[in-house]
């Protein structure tokens, strides 16, 4: 009886490590973009200009919003150029 108690022990305790080793691994950390600075002007300042530092894709999404808020300025003063009637001259 106690020679299968202690082969049931041993048993139990080979299989314990096995089943620890299959848990999910740590993910590993993420990757930080790296900072690209421009310099940008300051309206109104005598200061000139001053860096700002974001990463490459924060910078495509500010790229992007510019590029949207420039093209509907050009609407608008397109609109307020003819008087208010866009397409009729």
């Amino acid at each position: 009886m106690r020679i299968k108690l202690m082969a049931l022990v041993a048993a139990v305790s080979f299989t314990l490590p096995v089943g620890a080793q299959t848990a999910d691994p740590v993910p590993p950390a993420p990757v930080t973009e790296k900072k690209v600075c421009r310099r940008l002007d300051q309206t109104g300042s005598i200061l000139g200009s001053r860096p700002t530092c974001h990463t490459k894709s924060e910078w495509a999404k500010i790229d992007a919003a510019n590029g949207r808020k420039t093209d509907q300025a050009l609407e608008n003063s397109r609109r307020v150029g003819n008087g208010g009637n866009a397409g009729q001259f």
